[in-house]
């Protein structure tokens, strides 16, 4: 008969006492059976088992596979990839997306229990991370436990934006070699949003982000791919983009129009050369931007 548990709000099968129990034709034999402590209640084994097991290869899946953390509340979602990498090399693309994308910035300190915490794995891989990190010269050891986030001074960013001027324009010319048409249609298309001045400042820096990346995608070379990820990261230190100085956006959008021109006319000479001139403008224009600072700076 069917009868309603006190323990459950579904309806469970109960035996009678006043009648025989019909068999059903999928009835588990009493042998694959196992009574508990509830009344009259029967459990199958295996399928209790298989519940433990999947609730498992869940778990496994979520933390094994891929675990999307958001960095602070108001940072963009991240997510650690572990196809084919250790865990503390995820961490540590992890943490450099996070430099990238402004969730960590110059002066802020990271530890390792609250880099674990977030990202839910345990503090070695992070403690890898974080010596990966200070190898790269993106951070540096504080006072106590954990490292601080670099800043840069002007030395650093002269020698940045040398390595900058040449890594852009060999992918630049190698973008004229080989990017596809619907490649050459992408630059186009994030140009065109660019020059509209989508999003501000801020937006414009992401759409150049995305811009720089589709041209570094384009020269189909990994060795430059990770030269200029390094370069990304340490530009985002640099903090405020030259974007939100007057002027900047409209000479960037000319310089991206007449680059994406060459490319798409498969001029590796001239596509090379705006590519490096474009840098060495937004040099003049940060350097600018640092002495501006430091003059608001002085007492």
């Amino acid at each position: 008969t069917r009868e309603w548990s006190a323990m459950s709000p579904l309806p469970v099968m109960t035996r009678s006492l006043s009648a025989p129990t019909q068999p059903a034709p999928m009835r588990a034999s009493a042998a694959m059976t196992k009574r508990t402590g509830l009344a009259g209640v029967w459990i199958n084994p295996f399928f209790v088992y298989y519940c433990i097991q999947s609730y498992a290869t869940v778990f496994r899946f979520r933390r094994g596979c891929e675990t999307v953390v958001a960095m602070s509340s108001d940072a963009p979602v991240l997510t650690i990839d572990r196809d084919n990498v250790s865990l503390g090399e995820a961490v540590f693309r992890a943490l450099c997306r996070a430099l990238e994308h402004g969730v960590y910035r110059s002066g802020d300190r990271l530890r390792e229990d609250e880099v674990a915490q977030k990202l839910n794995v345990s503090r070695t891989p992070v403690r890898e991370a974080f010596g990966k990190l200070v190898a790269k010269g993106w951070v540096q050891p504080a006072g106590g436990r954990g490292l601080i986030v670099r800043s840069l001074d002007q030395s650093d960013i002269l020698e940045l934006y040398a390595m900058r001027e040449i890594l852009e324009g060999a992918a630049a010319r190698l973008a004229a070699q080989y990017a596809a048409p619907a490649e050459i249609a992408a630059l186009r298309d994030i140009h065109a949003r660019f020059a509209s001045g989508e999003g501000g400042a801020a937006g414009l820096a992401r759409l150049n982000r995305l811009l720089h990346g589709a041209i570094q995608r384009a020269a189909r070379n990994r060795y430059l791919d990770a030269a200029l990820e390094d370069m990304h990261v340490a530009t985002a230190l640099l903090g405020t983009t030259t974007f939100a100085a007057d002027g900047r956006p409209v000479t960037a959008a000319a310089e991206h129009g007449a680059l994406i021109d060459a490319i798409a006319a498969r001029d590796s000479d001239r596509a090379e050369a705006i590519a490096r001139a474009h840098i060495r403008e937004a040099l003049q224009t940060r350097l600018h931007m640092t002495l501006t600072e430091a003059a608001k700076a002085r007492p």
